[in-house]
């Protein structure tokens, strides 16, 4: 079975972990239409987990989560 994760939502703060950027940066990039984002009745922002995704594969970069236990 394919999971859809089209449907996943993520705070910014995990979005930013994802792509190894901080989480001002991704306010930035919802700012600036390179990412999109929904929010919260109190205002935090929620992404797309499919589009995190792609906006990593656009930047050609691989995933942090997780590098700092590797260490």
């Amino acid at each position: 079975m394919q999971q859809d994760n089209n449907n996943i939502l993520v705070s910014s703060g995990l979005a930013a972990n994802i792509l190894g950027v901080s989480t001002p940066t991704i306010r930035r990039l919802i700012e600036a239409g390179e990412i999109s984002a929904t929010f919260t009745p109190k205002g935090h922002a929620r992404l797309r987990l499919s589009d995190v995704y792609q906006y990593q594969q656009r930047l050609g970069r691989k995933s942090q989560v997780g590098q700092e236990m590797k260490n």
